[in-house]
């Protein structure tokens, strides 16, 4: 189960999730306490920097591998069409422009339908 299912599940089960969690915690670390000879407080304490090791090495993980993933970018005022929808998208367009600058090739649409409809505005 990736992180991002786990935050769109529901409230209830993601409280069910961390609960589950923290009793594996408790449980591994009784466990530990007991078959080990060291005291409670030394065991919780390597548990503690096992968990602060373990997040201070998964942060650096993700700044390495995040430089080097390109960012998605988002250009406003632009959108993708489907192939099917370029001709009534453009059809729409058309019905309210007063210019008309596109570079493509789709020359023939511009000669046939563009520049007439424009030669009359």
């Amino acid at each position: 189960m990736d992180a991002q299912s786990i935050l769109t599940l529901p409230q209830k089960y993601r409280r069910t999730f961390v609960v589950l969690l923290i009793a594996l915690f408790t449980i591994a670390l009784l466990l530990d306490w007991k078959l080990s000879t060291l005291p409670f407080i030394e065991t919780l304490l390597g548990y503690i920097r096992a968990i602060a090791a373990a997040i201070i090495t998964s942060l650096f993980l993700l700044w390495v591998v995040s430089s080097f993933i390109p960012r998605q970018k988002t250009a406003e005022g632009m959108a993708e069409l489907e192939a099917g929808k370029i001709t009534k998208e453009f059809d729409k367009l058309l019905s309210t422009a007063t210019r008309w600058r596109y570079k493509g090739n789709f020359g023939r649409y511009m000669r046939g339908k563009v520049l007439p409809a424009l030669a009359d505005r």
